[in-house]
């Protein structure tokens, strides 16, 4: 293994491992499509599967409003709002900030990433906004459940793994009230491997990655990864409950926070 990617944790490895040793949508390991059902787009009616994993293709199919939702956030990172730090004290519900974590110490789960908490008033975000209203109407029709406590509100998210080897480790949620996790993926996929040119690094108002998907651990400690399986507007929706992971972002290329990687928007219930 190249040594460079040791720098950035064992888990970084131990996260390669497991998709290596995943099932895949190259039906190695496994029939992938006992955990995940795969449906065309569907905003009007969905109805969730015994499968803990749904994949909606192309569940925003304008590909350029997802290409202006990310130069909204990199412009939100680079011209507008601060990083938080320790001083500060700000409400995921009422402002906008993000934060950039590099294995931090005092948490239990370790990631390399950079997350922007979008509270307070969205539409100052011409394309953002209007892809989280579309996320958050589908999911007030199609999964969210009664009697949801009232201090318990939407919290839009945006979340970035960069090239290099970004990644969140295994970790789980209380399965209630949220009910369902959605991350809507917003980086084109795959870009070296087809027949589309590979974006240049001044071009960071888009970004486009290969590897470094969602894989998901049911409880025989199967592990389930959607890389292969996802592009550009495709949203992804799993039991809240299963054990998940984003795993390493492109670890053979150098880690820099520079826009190229994995973004995904993310939608969950949180407390006030």
């Amino acid at each position: 293994m190249n040594s460079s990617i040791k720098v950035r944790g064992e888990r970084v490895d131990m996260l390669i491992n497991d998709r290596v040793n995943s099932i895949s949508n190259q039906g190695k390991n496994g029939d992938i499509s006992d955990y995940i059902q795969i449906i065309p787009n569907s905003q009007s009616s969905f109805t969730p599967s015994e499968k803990p994993i749904t994949i909606i293709k192309s569940f925003i199919q304008d590909r350029n409003t997802i290409k202006n939702m990310v130069k909204e956030m990199i412009g939100l990172i680079q011209n507008q709002y601060p990083a938080i730090n320790q001083d500060q004290m700000l409400d995921r519900h009422k402002d906008i900030f993000y934060t950039v974590d590099y294995n931090p110490i005092f948490s239990d789960t370790k990631r390399i990433m950079l997350d922007i908490l979008l509270g307070g008033n969205l539409d100052k975000f011409l394309f953002t906004s209007k892809i989280f209203k579309q996320l958050i109407e589908f999911y007030n029709i199609n999964l969210r459940v009664d009697n949801v406590p009232i201090e318990y509100k939407s919290a839009p998210q945006v979340i970035y793994y960069p090239q290099g080897g970004g990644y969140f480790d295994w970790h789980s949620h209380p399965k209630l009230p949220t009910n369902y996790g959605m991350c809507l993926c917003l980086s084109e996929v795959s870009k070296v491997n087809s027949k589309s040119r590979e974006i240049s690094p001044q071009e960071i108002s888009y970004a486009s990655m290969n590897e470094g998907q969602m894989m998901f651990r049911d409880k025989d400690d199967i592990i389930i990864s959607t890389d292969g399986l996802i592009d550009t507007g495709d949203l992804l929706i799993f039991d809240f409950g299963i054990d998940h992971c984003v795993s390493p972002c492109d670890v053979f290329k150098p880690l820099s926070f520079n826009g190229h990687g994995h973004w995904m928007a993310v939608h969950s219930l949180q407390k006030d």
